[in-house]
């Protein structure tokens, strides 16, 4: 299949990797990631083997967070990779391919083959063609990339190149039903089937969250110079999101915006005046997720879920890990009206949805919001169920849906 690769040269190690999983019962599931450590990465390879899969996460590398993470399942590495460098990914994807070619020994084995992104989707897609095509082929999509959504060539080219292989799939995974609905169906015309699988926590991280000591010691943050202290945690990326919440801040000196995780879509230069410019906005680096989740809530009074990197489009129909995290540390949210998140928000009444113009709509809200009014939220948002926040049922369905049917009945 490959050039210069042969049957003899499959590694010693494989060959004893593939008999371990032949002698165990459980099905083997190929995860195809795009990053070993992000956190979705982590709490689907989790959920499948909670499910009775065998995991083995094929991926690339990123320099990001949770470096320190051990997983508990197999890795195989394609090598590193950057955000937003576009031809190095495309050298990535190609040097992948010998990797796989490599470990066809265990592929062969697998009866899911489950990819991040289409990058691993072209992976996956070319797995089956060498290993057999019994394998079912799973698409998970948490973002839809820009490149999808522009006008031009080559956005058209990059649709087009997505409909072929959803062509080949045997299922579509998205975190939102927006995703779906307004371009999955309405744009790529997929006519297959769906299973929308949202990015709430892991019951073992909220297990984590649970058992932490309430009374653990919160960042030290000027809390007493400031009103209100909005927490913008996770990736953090989007010039339109950043130019907003910096004109706010100059016109809300009473209020204090605390920065934690990793800087992505975001040139180093600009961010680095950006808050040299703000001195109520602070950015304190990485953190590890889950263990500090319930300090950096527990220090803030907003969770910032506004995005407006592609605002027309994937910022309109996504829900993020930020907004369930938040949510279930009692804090509120804050988004935008009439996008997912910010109908989710406003049927909940957890938190606000602010209309355009969006600065004037923030502005008015940390001005006039008193501490009685917001306590009334926050009340609310601890009387719903945590049911809403982790996952459940919605992981079985998704792992009883990868299962064929004549599996399912022996």
């Amino acid at each position: 299949m490959f050039p210069g690769l042969n049957e003899s040269e499959t590694s010693a190690e494989d060959r004893a990797s593939a008999s371990t999983f032949s002698e165990r019962p459980k099905r083997v599931l190929a995860y195809f990631a795009p990053d070993f450590t992000e956190v979705s990465t982590i709490t689907r390879a989790r959920s499948f083997r909670e499910h009775g899969f065998d995991v083995v996460v094929f991926a690339f590398r990123r320099a990001r967070y949770n470096q320190n993470f051990n997983a508990p399942w197999r890795e195989v590495e394609f090598g590193h990779t950057t955000d937003g460098r576009y031809l190095d990914r495309v050298i990535k994807l190609i040097g992948a391919l010998p990797v796989l070619w490599r470990h066809r020994s265990l592929l062969r084995r697998t009866k899911v083959l489950y990819a991040r992104n289409i990058d691993q989707l072209l992976l996956a897609v070319l797995t089956r063609l060498f290993t057999g095509s019994s394998r079912v082929v799973v698409y998970e999509v948490l973002d839809v990339s820009g490149v999808f959504t522009r006008g031009g060539w080559m956005s058209a080219a990059m649709r087009w190149a997505e409909r072929q292989l959803l062509r080949r799939i045997n299922l579509l995974v998205v975190s939102s039903s927006g995703f779906h609905e307004n371009y999955f169906d309405a744009i790529q015309r997929y006519e297959g089937p769906v299973h929308v699988i949202e990015n709430r926590l892991h019951r073992e991280d909220a297990a984590v969250l649970t058992r932490q000591n309430e009374s653990a010691a919160l960042p030290r943050l000027p809390r007493d110079r400031y009103k209100w202290v909005v927490g913008y945690f996770g990736l953090i990326r989007g010039r339109a999101t950043f130019d907003l919440m910096a004109r706010v801040a100059q016109r809300c000196p009473e209020v204090l915006f605390y920065l934690r995780g990793v800087l992505t879509t975001i040139d180093s230069d600009y961010f680095r005046t950006f808050l040299l410019s703000n001195p109520n906005i602070i950015y304190r680096g990485d953190y590890v997720n889950p263990g500090d989740l319930r300090q950096l809530y527990g220090a803030i009074d907003f969770g910032w879920a506004i995005d407006l990197e592609r605002e027309d489009t994937n910022s309109r129909w996504l829900l993020p890990c930020r907004f369930f995290e938040s949510s279930l540390l009692g804090v509120p949210s804050l988004s935008v009206h009439d996008f997912e998140l910010g109908r989710r928000i406003e049927s909940l009444g957890v938190g606000w949805a602010v209309r355009a113009c969006y600065e004037d709509s923030l502005v008015h809200l940390f001005k006039e919001l008193t501490s009685a009014e917001y306590d009334r939220v926050v009340a609310r948002l601890r009387t719903i169920p945590a049911t809403n926040f982790i996952a459940g049922e919605d992981v079985a369905r998704l792992c009883s849906a990868m299962t064929p049917p004549r599996e399912a009945a022996q």
